[in-house]
């Protein structure tokens, strides 16, 4: 009740909100710790036969078996093991190599009681002796504390990874969406947004609160920022805004230039607060549409 009675006085409120993404990118950061195949730290072999169409058959027991171990290490914070299976050369798509996604890795653990993860291979071929490209969802977990409450994190993200000579070397993350909530009723958030489009292309972003309103003060504000490797640890306030409808309904523009962006939605009610972030991925006309992260 402290929290709605604040904003009603203030009309309007800054939340300093790690930067309402952050989750998404950290948390994102966290799944490429799980997507390697194998372990040790032998150079990337310099051949590679050409790409395989994706196998029907079973993933290799290898890959499954990595898969749990590096979950286990993640979900237990084990920052040295996690790091073993990294090449030196590892490429993100964002542009974070190896030493700042370690950076944000940590980050996201300290801010984090506790995490659990959990992956799976949703497609796999090979490239070659001991090399695989992988396409895997990793649902993250955990508990977040701010100030003097717990904040619940949930986070779905998709990855293209590859992997060669049993060392992750690259990283390109096709879908994601982080939930935060806190509170003892949060608003129950359903949001409507492409995960690609066209460069300049307008898009429609909707955060729709799905209980009935009533009389209940809502609060809210929507944010949309650029993907680059310097935003994974930096913070931002967040002014919230009284809202007369029943969530936030934007119409965007895409920039000219293919890139990455996280879009983001805080909304505020008497009993808590729910933000969802989730990426959008802007490319040149013609490009493939990916498989849609599924909503959580």
């Amino acid at each position: 009740m402290d929290d709605i009675n604040m904003l009603q006085k203030r009309k309007q409120r800054t939340v300093n909100a790690a930067r309402p993404a952050i989750a998404g990118r950290l948390i994102a950061s966290g799944a490429v710790l799980l997507l390697g195949a194998g372990v040790g730290h032998a150079p990337v072999k310099a051949e590679i036969k050409p790409v395989q169409a994706p196998s029907k058959a079973p993933a290799p027991a290898a890959l499954l078996d990595f898969l749990k171990q590096m979950d286990a290490a993640a979900s237990r914070k084990d920052f040295d093991t996690t790091l073993k299976f990294y090449s030196p050369n590892f490429k993100h798509a964002d542009g974070l190599n190896s030493k700042t996604l370690g950076e944000a890795l940590k980050s996201f653990w300290q801010q984090n009681q506790s995490v659990q993860y959990q992956t799976q291979i949703d497609s796999w071929k090979a490239q070659g002796p001991d090399a695989y490209s992988l396409e895997t969802t990793t649902t993250i977990q955990g508990i977040q504390k701010a100030a003097d409450r717990d904040m619940k994190l949930t986070s779905t993200v998709r990855s293209r990874v590859t992997i060669a000579n049993q060392t992750l070397t690259s990283q390109e993350i096709l879908g994601e969406q982080t939930r935060l909530t806190t509170g003892v009723k949060p608003p129950v958030v359903q949001v409507n947004l492409p995960e690609q489009v066209n460069v300049g292309q307008s898009f429609n972003f909707d955060a729709v609160v799905k209980d009935p309103l009533g009389n209940n003060l809502l609060l809210g504000s929507a944010v949309e920022e650029p993907i680059t490797s310097e935003q994974y640890l930096q913070r931002k306030e967040v002014t919230l805004e009284p809202l007369s409808s029943g969530g936030l309904f934007k119409v965007g523009q895409a920039p000219k230039q293919p890139t990455r962006q996280w879009i983001s939605a805080v909304l505020v009610q008497e009993g808590g607060m729910t933000i969802v972030s989730q990426r959008l991925n802007v490319v040149q006309s013609g490009a493939p549409t990916p498989k849609p992260v599924k909503p959580q």
